[in-house]
């Protein structure tokens, strides 16, 4: 029987992929020898070129080391092709020696990931782009509903364009991320209420780390319940999911029209509200609210939002002053540098007409929630995002 090149072939093969070490392979390779019978000076041959490729004085033979180096030089390569989106997602990169199943294992963590976001991005849609620029926040002394905490109309330049949720974040998809629903009225396409605004800031750094994208929010602690913890953004520019700041939110409410309720100046076609309530306004409703509805179930403003009257109260960044109209920044207004309240916008379900008005404003305490409370986000455009860049 001659040497049995295709047993020796598969040995090699172990010792390449790591399953054996190399004293193992020396060990059973000198076995196999010793019971291969010299067969047409099969064994002699093979002597004489393994002094070249075994190596005589225990050098690892050549040969393995070569084909090991195009195995090792094929796994990185395939390794390297996902590094970069590894990185992204926070995702350890193998590193060292490699072998199939440490770069099997990688591919298969980089393909449930992927997975994850294909799934979580069916679950919301972004509005059109929001290119900012200049706009008029607030509202005048006299006019219906305008109280002094909504005074006076200024004008606001925003800088920076951004993309926002359609609508508020649904029951789906923080139950995706965050693996809980706190709402008491249950549903998937119902925004998710019973939220605090700590419970917004964690939500939006999860969908952030878990779409690849840069977390908005520093956290001291990670109890919503604690108003100590200590939330501060990385900074002004952060191209992850956040929340609006109140100019960001009221821009986008006003829906390049201007309509006294976001996308429409009758409250019924545009606003789920008032719940129980009899103005002339409700006596016109065909149904009477008694909770949150499916979100985007009336129409839209300008931007392609929904529920920006109404639904669920949205909390958006800044802390709530009363008299902040008065000193705010022209530019870019982020809020009040320290303050006891975060600012609620939109009203909801349960308000009146004058709660649900595009310039209303009011204050909540940001370890409260209720089945009145909901949120959506904003973050920075990226290539997929459609709008016209002007």
């Amino acid at each position: 029987m001659s040497f049995d090149e295709d047993a020796h072939a598969e040995l090699a093969a172990k010792l390449i992929a790591g399953h054996i070490t190399h004293d193992e392979f020396e060990t059973l390779n000198a076995e196999m020898l010793r019971n291969t019978p010299e067969t047409n000076n099969s064994r002699s041959s093979f002597k004489k070129i393994g002094c070249a490729f075994i190596g005589c004085f225990g050098i690892f033979p050549v040969m393995i080391l070569i084909l090991d180096g195009v195995v090792q030089s094929d796994l990185q390569a395939r390794v390297d092709m996902l590094a970069p989106s590894a990185e992204r997602y926070n995702i350890d990169v193998p590193i060292g020696r490699l072998d199939e199943d440490i770069v099997m294992e990688f591919e298969s963590t980089m393909y449930q990931r992927s997975e994850q976001i294909f799934e979580v991005q069916q679950l919301y849609s972004v509005s059109d782009l929001l290119i900012g620029g200049e706009f008029s926040m607030g509202c005048s002394n006299g006019e219906d509903g305008c109280y002094d905490w909504m005074q006076p109309n200024h004008t606001v330049t925003l800088t920076r364009p951004y993309v926002m949720m359609e609508s508020e974040v649904t029951q789906a998809l923080y139950s995706f991320v965050m693996d809980s629903n706190p709402s008491k009225i249950k549903g998937s396409t119902l925004p998710v209420v019973n939220v605090s605004w700590f419970h917004a800031v964690l939500f939006a750094n999860a969908l952030s780390t878990l779409e690849g994208l840069e977390a908005c929010y520093m956290i001291n602690g990670d109890d919503p319940r604690l108003i100590l913890d200590e939330v501060r953004l990385t900074k002004d520019d952060c191209t992850g999911w956040r929340l609006p700041t109140e100019a960001e939110w009221e821009y986008a409410a006003l829906g390049r029209n201007g309509f006294q309720y976001s996308g429409n100046d009758k409250a019924s076609t545009v606003a789920w509200y008032g719940n129980g309530l009899s103005s002339q306004e409700d006596a016109s409703r065909t149904a009477v609210t008694k909770g949150p509805t499916k979100v985007c179930s009336l129409m839209r403003n300008g931007y392609g939002l929904c529920d920006m009257s109404g639904n669920a109260e949205e909390w958006v960044w800044d802390w709530f002053e009363e008299s902040y109209y008065v000193s705010s920044s022209p530019t870019d207004p982020m809020g009040p540098d320290t303050g006891t309240l975060r600012v609620m916008r939109g009203g909801s379900w349960d308000d009146d007409l004058h709660h649900i008005l595009v310039v209303t404003r009011s204050g909540s305490n940001p370890t409260t929630s209720s089945t009145e409370t909901g949120f959506r986000l904003v973050r920075a455009p990226n290539e997929d995002d459609l709008g016209i860049w002007d």
